[in-house]
């Protein structure tokens, strides 16, 4: 279920407007930057949407100290305070996962290899918002918040102002920073160039691509968890990824 995406090949042919070719004409017409270009690329990416982060967990009375507690109860691995805030249906998946006895048989909180800690932490850290009448409160932030024109399923969001773009998968090859940029994310069938798990190909320009770090950035579908109230407590009712 980690980092559970449906790569649906048609959506990004839509956004750019052309019929679907085939793949040999699809990774014809996407090239990696040139040294010239790099100029060219920072006028565009200055252009790009940025996704400024929030935290509205301060507009409901008492929210926002259930969340410190979370917060400190993901620090300590305080596996008790999870558990007690857990919806009995919890949603886990877009299928039949759900529920408190599911979530321990995936998660195994009392592992020393669970990866839910880092999962949730990195998702708190990132702030969140409430639902119009506030009676969801969904972490991180863009999940709800993400500039419409690219597919959430294909976008990439920076999560901090000193996020690189690189012109090659190379450290060295920074050629531009950027604040919570989102950028329309690639994939290797795609492109020609052969590149490490560690880069992210995203288009730059109509037919160019660049490079970012995946840990610098983080899809509006990635984890996400959210809180409702249930018999007047809240409870978070769901921790999901995809769409």
């Amino acid at each position: 279920m980690k980092y559970n995406k449906i790569y649906f090949l048609l959506i990004p042919l839509l956004i750019i407007g052309c019929n679907p070719p085939i793949e040999d004409d699809l990774e014809s017409e996407l090239l990696v930057l040139s040294t010239s270009e790099l100029a060219m690329a920072k006028d565009s990416i200055a252009a790009f949407p940025s996704v400024y982060p929030e935290d509205e967990s301060n507009q409901v009375s008492g929210f926002s100290h259930l969340r410190d507690e979370l917060i400190l109860a993901v620090t300590n691995r305080d596996t008790s305070f999870i558990y007690s805030i857990l919806s009995e249906s919890i949603r886990l998946s877009f299928g039949g996962t759900y529920g408190i006895p599911d979530f321990r048989s995936y998660w195994k909180l009392e592992s020393d290899s669970s990866e839910f800690w880092q999962t949730i932490s990195s998702a708190l850290n990132l702030g969140g918002s409430f639902s119009d009448d506030t009676t969801v409160y969904t972490f991180p932030y863009m999940f709800r918040h993400y500039p419409r024109g690219i597919d959430p399923l294909f976008m990439l969001i920076a999560t901090s102002d000193s996020s690189k773009v690189y012109s090659t998968p190379e450290k060295s090859s920074v050629f531009d920073t950027v604040r919570y940029t989102a950028f329309e994310e690639l994939f290797k069938y795609q492109i020609n160039d052969d590149y490490s798990d560690e880069y992210r190909p995203v288009r730059i320009m109509a037919d160019r691509y660049a490079f970012v770090k995946r840990a610098e950035f983080r899809s509006p579908v990635d984890y996400r968890g959210g809180f409702e109230k249930e018999d007047g407590e809240w409870k978070l009712t769901f921790w999901i990824a995809g769409d």
